[in-house]
């Protein structure tokens, strides 16, 4: 199942199905946000990739729970981190930092902002978190284990990897107990850590 907010890209899912001859992949138009368990069920595992970062706060918050809420067991989030705490938002308990992100001017008119498939449905500015609000936030949602993958690299970011800039990155969280590492015994029983600026 895909949850797409933008018909053009809608379009070109369902012809890719359709060329494959995939049956069972069903896609609807809606906003990630109204992601529910009510409207869309659990799954074993949610695919997170390239929307995460087109939220603002406190929408980003709410996202990751209810990616925690729909998740059975893996969720896979490839997103945008920040390199700087420039500024603080509290959701619950939490203190997450990061810094905005420009998505489009503001004064532009809501059919034209549908026509830029690189940036968020609605709202002008984006709220990218750092690694360590990142994953305060993940465990938070109810996810024991996450991974960072570093290969492969984005083939289109290679410019980026030379200049040493790396602020995309995938990230891969587990639910359930924390997985219990075998080359080391010291994690073991230990109870989640809060991540430091």
């Amino acid at each position: 199942m895909g949850i797409e907010g933008r018909e053009a890209n809608l379009t070109k899912a369902r012809l890719a199905q359709d060329a494959l001859g995939i049956e069972k992949a069903q896609f609807f138009c809606d906003d990630v946000r109204n992601l529910s368990v009510e409207k869309y069920g659990e799954f074993d595992v949610v695919l997170c990739l390239g929307i995460y970062y087109h939220l603002d706060a406190p929408d980003v918050f709410r996202f990751m729970e209810q990616i925690g809420s729909v998740c059975r067991r893996l969720a896979i989030v490839d997103t945008h981190v920040s390199f700087t705490a420039d500024l603080y938002h509290t959701y619950g308990d939490l203190q997450l930092w990061g810094r905005n992100y420009k998505e489009f001017d503001p004064e532009t008119a809501p059919d034209d902002r549908l026509k830029i498939l690189w940036a968020s449905l609605d709202n002008p500015n984006s709220f990218w978190l750092t690694r360590p609000s990142l994953f305060n936030l993940i465990q938070h949602a109810g996810f024991s284990s996450i991974y960072e993958c570093h290969s492969p690299f984005v083939a289109k970011f290679e410019e980026m990897r030379r200049a040493k800039i790396n602020d995309r990155a995938t990230f891969v969280a587990l639910k359930n107990q924390p997985v219990r590492l075998r080359s080391s015994d010291l994690s073991h029983d230990q109870p989640l850590p809060t991540w430091p600026e």
